[in-house]
């Protein structure tokens, strides 16, 4: 009987990409890496970013709140709250 091999999903990439007020809860983030990527008012409120990459990316005024991020790669990542 041979066994089948499983391989990893593919990933979507993106790099420098600006993402503007997004509601993230009604239309998850597609799964993938980010890097130079900028999000601005986005809401990511109790969404799954488990298993994404984020690279050098910046978060301006976003909702993280109750997110659930395992084994969520953040690198070099700002999180920035303007008033």
């Amino acid at each position: 009987m041979r066994t089948q091999t499983k391989f990893p999903m593919p990933q979507d990439y993106f790099e420098s990409k600006e993402f503007k007020a997004q509601n993230y809860t009604q239309t998850p983030l597609p799964k993938g890496e980010y890097e130079l990527c900028t999000f601005v008012n986005c809401d990511f409120s109790n969404s799954h970013l488990s298993n994404y990459v984020f690279t050098e990316c910046v978060f301006e005024n976003c909702n993280l709140s109750m997110v659930q991020v395992s084994n969520t790669s953040f690198k070099e990542v700002e999180f920035i709250q303007r008033m």
